[in-house]
């Protein structure tokens, strides 16, 4: 499921980009909302902006990721090529704003402080070289650049090898082609048929290329690495360096060689780094997985799902993968090791939990069979992560229409069709309770009412009504409804800040002269009030964006 058609998602993203890089920034991101992807001139007649303003607001998109720039080559007059590049917009991405804490709690966790440190300067900033993330991070903890360098540079490294950072694609990618239905689809001549198969061989090569070096760390960060952990005086690390390099030297040749003019080397001083959500955003899925394994059998399961998803995690192509690779008893046992290396609580018996998990009737987990590492098995992420989506969407409406309408939505999801006497009669409830209940949950659009007419004149005397419930309807429901929470959350965590900003400024003030401050009763407790409440709307709006990446991110 996408946020991209959602009008909620949409109007928060606008507000996001407002509150945070200006109006000039909004008023771009609205256009390209309404209109999809556009051009420079398009952009510049829809937005009303100058061309110095739309120039910027363009600039401040790309640097922080929300807007990507491609290059659209097309068919001119009398064959010539016309080249022109468009730019669109990345809904997700923009929201993924909201999730910031997330990424630094988990990075502290699982790299330590200057990873954290590393990860924060990119999420504020949006792209950055090398001696700029230095410079960031030397920022944040007061000391020079030198002193940080090396502490630096070895987190980074272990970031990219994680893949949580990576490097930023080029403006200049070609944009791929709309797959049209096939019942759209005109019959095309053998000629122009293999032009444009050559063209969209050409296109995915770019991509290609782009996913090689994505990851790929350049000599020099690599030398620096090594020369922090073993000393500049190491001879065998220099003779290492200088193999990579050489190495590096006749990649580039031959990639030079066969890609002709197009081919083009960059400075690895020129690098920038952005960091990865997707990654992020598996490791928040698998821990969903954990924890949903957790709450339905128990703590032994959930440490040997946590292993299968450790050892798998590798070769998860995308975010939303619908089961793990197939993974043997051998490498689980391998995961196992290293992850009591970071926990305390780990199972004596891990045979003895997957077991429990082959044998569960939820089918989290699927045996394969016997093979050379031992039993192998195969992880089902969709049917736990739908597991999870119906666990909070049963949450919901228990919260909104208590107990009884919970009982009343489980009813007609088993029973399919069922008419109004036959709801109250089942769920035990009063007639005039059940009706109540039914007409509140079509309104919040979680049941569906259907008219069975006995004749044609669909009279409403000779007229059957029986309600019925659609999951994937009361999904979007829920989607929908938490976009539009989101939304009301941060506007009134916006509000609360501009109301109190003199406040705020005062305090800060204070606490940077460490001076004690002379203010009135009223003011103390108003201070007291507004950090209350920012406060609790802060954790609402983490709570509010876990529930929505479950519901979006987590599945496909």
């Amino acid at each position: 499921m996408s946020s991209t058609r959602n009008p909620h998602a949409c109007t928060l993203a606008k507000n996001i980009l407002r509150d945070f890089y200006g109006d000039i920034v909004a008023t771009v991101c609205d256009s390209l909302l309404k209109r999809g992807r556009q051009n420079f001139r398009e952009l510049l007649r829809a937005s009303g902006l100058s061309p110095e303003q739309l120039r910027e607001g363009l600039l401040v998109l790309v640097q922080h990721n929300c807007v990507s720039c491609y290059k659209l080559v097309e068919d001119g007059f009398r064959g010539a090529i016309k080249v022109d590049y468009v730019y669109d917009v990345h809904i997700d991405k923009i929201l993924q704003i909201l999730r910031k804490p997330w990424f630094l709690l988990h990075i502290r966790d699982e790299m330590g402080e200057i990873a954290e440190r590393v990860v924060e300067g990119l999420v504020e900033t949006g792209r950055l070289r090398l001696d700029q993330v230095i410079s960031s991070v030397a920022g944040q903890t007061g000391e020079s650049a030198e002193a940080v360098k090396d502490k630096t540079v070895q987190a980074l490294v272990s970031l990219i090898r994680a893949h949580y950072v990576e490097r930023a694609p080029p403006c200049d990618l070609p944009l791929k082609p709309e797959k049209s239905h096939p019942s759209a689809q005109k019959k095309k001549s053998a000629k122009v048929a293999k032009q444009e198969a050559d063209r969209e061989a050409g296109i995915m090569s770019a991509y290609g290329v782009y996913q090689r070096e994505r990851f790929r760390l350049p000599p020099s960060l690599l030398s620096l690495s090594m020369d922090s952990l073993f000393g500049e005086d190491d001879l065998l690390v220099k003779e290492d360096t200088a193999k990579e390099k050489a190495g590096d030297k006749r990649k580039r040749r031959r990639s030079d060689n066969d890609g002709g003019d197009d081919a083009e080397v960059v400075d690895d001083a020129d690098v920038l780094w952005r960091v990865n959500f997707e990654e992020f955003n598996r490791a928040f899925r698998h821990q969903a997985c954990v924890d949903i394994v957790e709450n339905k059998l128990n703590k032994n399961a959930a440490f040997a799902l946590k292993c299968m998803l450790e050892a798998t995690r590798a070769s998860e192509s995308t975010v939303n993968e619908a089961v793990s690779r197939q993974v043997s008893e051998a490498e689980i046992g391998k995961a196992s090791e290293q992850l009591a290396e970071r926990m305390k609580d780990t199972p004596d018996d891990l045979r003895e939990a997957l077991e429990q998990l082959r044998e569960d009737q939820l089918e989290f987990v699927t045996y394969l069979g016997m093979q050379a590492g031992g039993e192998v098995y195969v992880v089902n992420m969709e049917r736990i992560i739908e597991c999870t989506q119906l666990v909070e969407v049963e949450t919901a409406i228990r919260d909104r229409f208590s107990m009884k309408g919970l009982r009343v939505f489980r009813l007609l999801l088993l029973r399919k069709h069922l008419e109004q006497k036959q709801v109250s009669d089942l769920a035990m409830l009063d007639s005039k309770e059940a009706r109540s209940l039914l007409y509140q949950m079509l309104k919040a659009g979680y049941v569906h009412v259907q008219d069975i007419p006995r004749g044609a004149d669909h009279a409403a005397s000779r007229t059957i009504y029986t309600w019925r419930v659609s999951l994937e309807e009361a999904r979007r429901q829920f989607i929908d409804d938490l976009y539009r929470g989101l939304h009301n959350c941060h506007c009134r965590l916006m509000d609360e800040l501009r109301k109190g900003n003199e406040l705020l400024e005062l305090l800060e003030l204070a606490q940077g002269e460490n001076e004690v401050l002379n203010i009135t009763e009223s003011q103390r407790k108003g201070a007291m009030k507004l950090s209350q409440t920012v406060r609790t709307l802060e954790a609402q709006l983490l709570r509010l964006d876990h529930l929505t990446a479950v519901m979006t991110d987590f599945s496909q």
